[in-house]
């Protein structure tokens, strides 16, 4: 692809004002010397979509820090964002064919009312009817690693339900965006001799 034309479906995206797409070389996200620094963000490059989280009072508990539970809530807005920006329409859920399957969450860091709080999400892998987020929360200046977590989606068919295989126009989608290499095609078979 020629440089000047971009580097493709990221360049389409139409980004909403509280989610940042980010180019493997994002200046956005910045390492800064503080140790809890040390996990996540190095790799943060790989994560193509970063959601600014605004914590609210309601979502803090006795503790005056944001309740575990609430981490399920913003993991789900970072999923929104995710699916919108491979091109998901928002104006019809009907149309978003998976579910939840599993949520794997290790808590770092607890997170205090009027810290921002940033949730970066990447899809780290693709399988027949299901599909991985790797998602960090990022809380405090400088920011810290207050969570990470896992998430399983399956698609899902509502009518018949049951999980069914992932469509090939959104397995290429989510690869596009991602940047993943592009499977490579099998050798024609040469008839035997």
């Amino acid at each position: 692809m020629d440089k000047k034309q971009g580097s493709g479906i990221r360049d389409e995206i139409k980004q909403s004002p509280r989610s940042k797409v980010l180019g493997p070389k994002s200046q956005e996200i910045k390492e800064t010397s503080a140790p809890t620094l040390d996990v996540g963000l190095r790799t943060l490059d790989s994560f193509k979509v970063i959601v600014p989280i605004q914590a609210r009072f309601r979502d803090t508990d006795m503790m005056g820090h944001v309740n575990n539970a609430v981490y399920l809530s913003y993991l789900e807005l970072s999923r929104v964002h995710y699916w919108k920006a491979i091109g998901g329409a928002l104006s019809d859920f009907s149309k978003v064919s998976f579910i939840l399957a599993r949520v794997e969450i290790d808590y770092k860091s607890p997170v205090k009312l009027g810290e921002p709080v940033e949730v970066a999400v990447r899809c780290s892998e693709v399988r027949g009817a299901s599909f991985d987020f790797d998602c960090k929360i990022f809380a405090g200046e400088p920011r810290r690693l207050a969570a990470q977590a896992k998430t399983v989606q399956a698609m899902y068919d509502y009518v018949e339900k049951k999980p069914v295989r992932m469509p090939e126009e959104l397995r290429r989608k989510i690869s596009e965006f991602e940047g993943w290499p592009k499977p490579a095609k099998p050798e024609p078979k040469s008839p035997k001799s």
